[in-house]
C-alpha cells in the first residue's frame, strides 16, 4: 500500500483482515520517486529497494471472522444505498 491509507495502522490492519492476506504498507513512498530517478542517474537498479522502508499486517483470525459474518450483512444493506449516491 502507498499513499493516505498506509499511513493509518488500523486501515492497513482492516484491510489485511478482510482480504485475508498480508498487507505491505510503504512508510516512506513520498520518496521513492526521488530514489528510482537517484537511481537511473547513478545506474544503481538496487537502490529503490535498498531504500524501502515497509511494515507488514498479517490476518488477525478473530478479526477476519468477524468481518466474515457481517459480510453477508452488508452485501444485503449496499445496494440500498445506491440511490444515495445519485
Amino acid at each position: 500500500m502507498i499513499g493516505g491509507g498506509a499511513r493509518e495502522p488500523l486501515w492497513c490492519q482492516m484491510l489485511a483482515d478482510v482480504l485475508g492476506v498480508d498487507v505491505e504498507a510503504f512508510r516512506n513512498a513520498d520518496i521513492m520517486p526521488a530514489v528510482a530517478l537517484a537511481a537511473i542517474v547513478f545506474a544503481d537498479p538496487c537502490l529503490p529497494r535498498s531504500c524501502r522502508r515497509t511494515v507488514t499486517y498479517t490476518p488477525d483470525p478473530q478479526a477476519a471472522a468477524v468481518y466474515g459474518r457481517a459480510y453477508p450483512r452488508f452485501l444485503r444493506l449496499y445496494p440500498a444505498l445506491a440511490p444515495l449516491a445519485r
